[in-house]
C-alpha cells in the first residue's frame, strides 16, 4: 500500500475537515443526538482505516459516548422495557470480560476497547434516537454512510481499466470481486453494508413515506443491489432477498403476494448461481466447510470457557466466517447460549411488534424491520461480526424501532409487562 499513497482517491484526507470533525464531536457533548449521529457515521466509515489521519477518532468516541451516557443516566429508567431483552447480552459481555481477566489478562485492554465502542453506541442510540426525529436522522445517517462506502469501489469499477492499480485496490485478486478498500475491505462485508443501506432506505420510506423518500429509494435500492451483485457474495445476495421476504409474508395481500413470495423463495434457492463466477479459493464451499470443522474442533477442545474472545482466528489461522460458531468456540457453551438467547428474545419482540393486530402505527416500518433482522441473522452465518460495532448498531436499530412503534401505538413493548413510557427528546 506504500505506492497507493501517491494515488489521488475519490475521498482525500483534509487536516481542516479532520479538526472540524473533532470540534463537532467535542461540542456535541451538549447535543447527545448530534454526537450519536457523528459516532454512527465514524463507526461505519472507519476513516482511520481508510486514510492516514492524525486523530484516532474511534478511540475518542469511547470517552465522549461514556460521558454523554453518564450525563443522561436518569433516562435509563425510561427504558426499563428493554432490560429483559438485553439481559442475555449484558451477561454475555460480563462473561467475556471475566473469562479474559482470568485466562487472558494481556488481552483485556484491547477487548474492552473493542466492546466499549459498540456497546456505548448502542446505549446512545437507544437513549437519544428513540422518537420519530431520531429514527429518521439515524436512518439517513446509516443510508448515507453505506452509499459513501459503496460509491468509491463502484466508481473505480467503471472508470478504471481492469487490472490497473486503482481497479486492483477495490477488487479481489484473480476473481475480480468488488470490495471497499480500508472501509469494510472484504467482499462479503461490503455486500452486507449495501444490504444495510437498502434496509434503512426501506425503513425510513415505509415509516415516513414522503415523496422524496420514494424518489431516493428508486435510485438507491438499485444502486445497492448492483453493489451486492458486483461483490459476487452469495450470502450478501441471499441477505438482500431476505429483507423483503418476511415483509411480504407479514403484509396483507392476496394471490399476487403469494406469487412474489414463491418467486423470492426460488431466488434464495438459486442465489449462488445469480452472482458472477467465483474463482477465488476463499469463496469455495469446501474452504468454508473446512473452517467450520476447525471451529468445531476448537469448541470441542475448550467447551466450557472457550479459547478466548477474538482468539479463534489465531488458532485456526483465519476468521471462522460464522459468528455463531465463533461465539461458542471463543466463549464456550454458556457464552454461545447467551448470544443465541439475546438474538431470540429480540427477534421474538420484533415479530410480535410486526404482527397484525398490534396497532397500525408504523407497522409497515416494523415488517421491513423484521425482514432486515432475519437478513442479519442469515448474514451472521457467513460473516465475522460477533459483537462488532456494526453488530451493536444493527441491534440498536431493531430495539429502537420496536420501542418507537410501541410508544406511538400506545402499547407496551412486546412481551413486557411494564407500562408505556414516553420517549425522551434531546
Amino acid at each position: 500500500m506504500d505506492d497507493a499513497t501517491a494515488i489521488t482517491f475519490l475521498y482525500q484526507p483534509s487536516m481542516a475537515l479532520e479538526y472540524l470533525l473533532l470540534v463537532l464531536l467535542l461540542a456535541s457533548l451538549v447535543k447527545p443526538r448530534l454526537l450519536t449521529v457523528l459516532a454512527t457515521f465514524i463507526v461505519l466509515l472507519r476513516p482511520n482505516e481508510r486514510m492516514e489521519l492524525s486523530i484516532p477518532f474511534v478511540q475518542i468516541l469511547v470517552p465522549l459516548l461514556l460521558v454523554s451516557v453518564l450525563m443522561n443516566y436518569s433516562r435509563f429508567a425510561g427504558h426499563a422495557r428493554f432490560k429483559p431483552v438485553a439481559a442475555p447480552l449484558i451477561l454475555f459481555l460480563l462473561l467475556i470480560a471475566l473469562e479474559t481477566l482470568l485466562f487472558h489478562p494481556e488481552d483485556l485492554g484491547a477487548i474492552l476497547l473493542f466492546l466499549s465502542v459498540g456497546a456505548l453506541l448502542m446505549c446512545a442510540v437507544i437513549l437519544f434516537m428513540g422518537d420519530d426525529d431520531g429514527v429518521q436522522a439515524l436512518g439517513y445517517t446509516v443510508a448515507a454512510a453505506a452509499f459513501l462506502i459503496c460509491l468509491e469501489p463502484v466508481y473505480y469499477h467503471y472508470t478504471e481499466p481492469a487490472g490497473s492499480e486503482l481497479w486492483t485496490l477495490f477488487h479481489l485478486p484473480r476473481s475480480g470481486r468488488l470490495q471497499a478498500w480500508g472501509m469494510w475491505q472484504n467482499s462479503n462485508e461490503t455486500a452486507y453494508i449495501a444490504c444495510l443501506g437498502v434496509a434503512n432506505v426501506l425503513l425510513v420510506t415505509a415509516k415516513f413515506g414522503r415523496r422524496w423518500h420514494y424518489l431516493a429509494a428508486a435510485g438507491l435500492i438499485p444502486f445497492f443491489t448492483l453493489v451486492v451483485y458486483l461483490t459476487a457474495s452469495r450470502a450478501g445476495l441471499a441477505s438482500l432477498i431476505l429483507i423483503f421476504l418476511p415483509s411480504l409474508v407479514l403484509m396483507r395481500g392476496g394471490a399476487a403476494k403469494g406469487v412474489v413470495v414463491v418467486a423470492i423463495l426460488c431466488g434464495l434457492t438459486v442465489a449462488h448461481s445469480l452472482t458472477p463466477e467465483r474463482t477465488d479459493a476463499e469463496g469455495s464451499a469446501e474452504e468454508r466447510g473446512e473452517l467450520r470443522e476447525k471451529g468445531k474442533e476448537v469448541f470441542k477442545e475448550y467447551p466450557f470457557r472457550g479459547v478466548g474472545f477474538q482468539r479463534a482466528r489465531d488458532v485456526v489461522g483465519r476468521p471462522l466466517h460464522n459468528s455463531y460458531l465463533q461465539a461458542f468456540a471463543e466463549t464456550g457453551l454458556m457464552g454461545g447460549c447467551l448470544f443465541l438467547a439475546f438474538l431470540y428474545r429480540l427477534g421474538k419482540a420484533a415479530l410480535e411488534a410486526a404482527r397484525p393486530g398490534r396497532g397500525e402505527a408504523g407497522r409497515r416500518h416494523l415488517v421491513f424491520l423484521f425482514g432486515f433482522y432475519c437478513s442479519t441473522l442469515f448474514y451472521l452465518f457467513w460473516g465475522n461480526q460477533l459483537l462488532s460495532e456494526l453488530f451493536f448498531l444493527v441491534m440498536a436499530l431493531v430495539v429502537n424501532s420496536i420501542g418507537n412503534a410501541a410508544v406511538l401505538g400506545d402499547e407496551k413493548f412486546p412481551g413486557q409487562q411494564t407500562s408505556k413510557v414516553a420517549v425522551n427528546r434531546c
